[in-house]
């Protein structure tokens, strides 16, 4: 169907506006990011050994503290401390007699929140695989995560403890 030019702009501005409204209207409902969340990225990255994730799921300070340590280290060696460390799971499996113990977490379930006034208690359920020199073993655990929120970096890790 073929409309005047005038009614066709008003639609495609009509569709423009509805769309921004539509936009406006989702990213006012997003809560934005939870504390739940930065725990679900800290074991993630705590299983695939990513130090660099880990690091920015904790307190700042203590990021910039463990950063500035390797920067510390790399003028001293000359080597980059943190390509060394995605380096070392595979140097373990160059080695076989010599495996390193794992530990990994799975069937993690959020048991409780509490957030109040930038700090928040979050308490998981999960359980707790771990293997030496070849034998594999499973222990349920629950750990009681607390996040602060900080205004530039987001929820982070400040302490962890068992209920």
């Amino acid at each position: 169907m073929n409309f005047p030019k005038p009614l066709r702009a008003s639609r495609v501005g009509a569709r423009a506006l509805l769309l921004l409204v539509a936009v406006q209207g989702i990213s006012a409902c997003a809560s934005g990011p939870r504390p739940e969340n930065t725990v679900t990225r800290f074991l993630h990255a705590f299983n695939d050994k990513d130090m660099n994730v880990m690091l920015t799921c904790v307190d700042p300070r203590q990021e910039r503290l463990f950063r500035g340590t390797f920067h510390l280290i790399e003028r001293f060696t000359g080597f980059p401390v943190e390509d060394v460390l995605d380096v070392v799971p595979g140097l373990a499996q160059l080695v076989p007699q010599q495996q390193m113990d794992d530990v990994r977490f799975s069937d993690v379930r959020f048991v409780d929140r509490r957030v109040e006034a930038g700090e928040a208690e979050v308490t998981v359920s999960m359980t707790v695989e771990e293997r030496r020199h070849g034998i594999s073993s499973s222990t349920p655990a629950t750990v009681r995560f607390s996040l602060q929120y900080f205004e530039e970096d987001g929820w982070r890790i400040v302490g962890a403890d068992a209920p």
